[in-house]
């Protein structure tokens, strides 16, 4: 049995399971223990089981129905013992207030707020005094703070922007971007590697299918993780994120994501994901002053997450004015889009602690 694992292990190099998330449909507070209790031991059985297959559980996560303010400040208690992740669900820009965030944030809940047909100029102002006063406390807490301009029964297993409907379900993401090079280094193609990944991934999940016996979704982006960074698969492509045709090839990765993804588990985002604190190449360009906030919102234009993770100098007016930015690309390009920044003291070219994010370096707008 172990050599078995082991050559698993050998053949799977790279690929991890960057979440399991249960999808909650509890919004009141003794039902909301209740499920934070029955989640985790389900996904620690899930990770338990994948192990035992050879596979590695990045993050297990649970995401809550939109959870008023007052109830969310109320499961602080039972989630600082869990071992889960946790999002709050979807919040309306009106009713959370800066000192609630800034609790629910500093207290580990992650925050995604919905944008529901406000005023833009006013959604922008109010999500700017939101992020900037978590910012103001710990700059990590920013980090746990999405705005979300999409509809609200979207659903993904991707945090910050992360709310379940009344649902129960278990979605996975995956973290490939090594693991694609790989495949594409050993096959010449990088739609061969696609479609060899991918029938690793749906392997995996019909393992958690069986283990959980309930359908299981997967959102197929393709995100990174520091060393396991997107942007040096764009690189290997002849794609730089830093010259002309990034676009182009950011086209090419999300339509051979569409292409060999199954739509009927499919949920969420499904494309390039391009996170900067969470990109060693990105903070490499980031260091190199090759790179601006603005930059991101090129990205947008063809990938989910362009606008995200983004370290930049605690300026109000070009903070709202990034927001509405990426509102306005939202009514353009018709899917799905997240922002995600992260405001500190600071001049651009120097670096800001950022917890399990390092020390990456803040960008010009």
């Amino acid at each position: 049995m172990k050599s078995v694992v082991k050559k698993m292990v050998d053949n799977m190099e790279d690929l991890v399971v960057r979440a399991v998330t249960y999808f909650s449909s509890a919004r009141r507070l003794d039902d909301a223990y209740n499920e934070l209790v029955k989640a985790e031991a389900l996904l620690n059985s899930v990770e338990k089981y994948l192990s035992e297959q050879g596979y590695s559980v990045f993050t297990k996560r649970l995401s809550f129905p939109g959870l008023n303010p007052q109830l969310a400040e109320k499961i602080v208690e039972y989630s600082a013992s869990s071992s889960l992740i946790v999002s709050v669900g979807y919040q309306r820009i009106g009713a959370l207030s800066p000192e609630t965030a800034v609790y629910l944030t500093g207290n580990g809940l992650y925050v995604p707020i919905l944008y529901s047909g406000e005023n833009p100029l006013e959604f922008a102002e109010k999500a700017c005094k939101i992020i900037s006063k978590a910012a103001e406390q710990n700059p990590v807490n920013a980090t746990r703070i999405a705005l979300g301009f999409h509809s609200r029964d979207f659903t993904t297993p991707y945090y910050p922007d992360s709310s379940s409907t009344s649902r129960v379900r278990i979605a996975l993401a995956f973290l490939y971007p090594k693991a694609l090079i790989n495949e594409m280094v050993k096959l010449g193609d990088i739609q061969a590697a696609f479609e060899k990944m991918f029938a690793r991934i749906h392997h995996v999940t019909n393992l958690v299918e069986k283990h959980v016996g309930i359908p299981v979704k997967i959102d197929y982006s393709l995100s990174p993780w520091m060393e396991n960074s997107v942007a040096e698969l764009f690189e290997k492509l002849g794609y730089s994120l830093l010259q002309p045709g990034s676009n182009y090839g950011i086209g090419l990765i999300n339509k051979l994501i569409r292409k060999y993804m199954d739509k009927e588990k499919a949920v969420g985002f499904n494309e390039v994901m391009l996170p900067y604190a969470e990109d060693s190449l990105l903070i490499k360009y980031g260091s190199e002053k090759l790179l601006k906030a603005r930059d991101f919102l090129r990205f947008a234009s063809t990938c989910v997450a362009g606008v995200d993770m983004v370290v930049i100098p605690n300026e109000k007016q070009n903070l709202e004015k990034l927001i509405l930015d990426t509102y306005s690309l939202r009514l353009v390009k018709k899917k799905p889009l997240a922002f995600r920044a992260i405001p500190v003291p600071g001049s651009p070219g120097e670096s800001v602690e950022l917890g399990k994010f390092g020390r990456p370096v803040i960008l010009e707008y």
